[in-house]
């Protein structure tokens, strides 16, 4: 299996107001976390926010944890993509990006205590 990075241009994150505002300033932390073989993945994060984008450019269903990213005890909230979601006991939140698709995901301070 092969796969490449996509385009740096990057599809729109979609409105959000200001709960990712730290995530997206110039000085937040920019990461590509090793989510597996045949996935590519950007993270940013700030003081309160963070943003995860997943793309699969494989010929192939792939799969991972947000939890890799964000922490086990957080809850990722879906900002938009196409994704299935499973979970394991014990293994937690599971994410299938089906060939050539992807997925926002995020982790704020803010939504988390206004989901709770």
């Amino acid at each position: 299996m092969t796969t490449s990075p996509m385009s740096p241009t990057l599809p729109q994150l979609p409105a959000s107001g200001a709960h990712f505002a730290d995530a997206l300033a110039p000085e937040a932390h920019v990461g590509q976390p090793d989510l597996g073989p045949g996935l590519w993945a950007i993270e940013r994060s700030g003081a309160t926010a963070q943003l995860l984008y997943v793309h699969n450019p494989t010929d192939e269903p792939q799969s991972f944890h947000p939890a890799t990213v964000f922490g086990k005890d957080a809850t990722p909230v879906f900002l938009s993509g196409d994704i299935t979601t499973a979970g394991e006991e014990g293994a937690g939140l599971i994410v299938q990006l089906a060939p050539k698709e992807n997925v926002w995901l995020a982790r704020t301070d803010t939504i988390d205590e206004e989901t709770t």
